[in-house]
């Protein structure tokens, strides 16, 4: 992987609502996303689509991130990409080696 084509910063971000701590009258949990580490990465927008849900038309971004290798990442990350939320469909080590990861976003507008 060549350095240069890491131009993006991104954040990755975990999960860590506890029940204590974000629960709402109802005792349902909100999300405290907690970042947990900053890296560079390549931002690439690879196609798009509407969806027709609950009589609204909404429409989602599929984007693919390229960044080195970090031990842990999982689905459940999402990315920080300046103000835009990507939530991770997949976590891919395509060579297999260590060296980087293929993820693959969607971005809900």
């Amino acid at each position: 992987m060549r350095a240069g084509k890491l131009r993006d910063r991104v954040m990755i971000q975990a999960n860590g609502a506890t029940v204590e701590a974000n629960a709402d009258q109802y005792g349902d949990v909100q999300p405290a996303w907690v970042t947990v580490a900053t890296v560079w990465a390549k931002v690439e927008e690879v196609g798009g689509r509407e969806n027709w849900q609950a009589d609204q038309v909404r429409p989602d971004r599929t984007i693919t991130v390229t960044m080195r290798y970090f031990s842990g990442l999982t689905s459940k990350h999402r990315l920080l990409f300046g103000s835009r939320i990507l939530n991770v469909g997949s976590v891919v080590n395509p060579d297999g080696k260590r060296r980087e990861h293929l993820l693959s976003c969607t971005e809900e507008c």
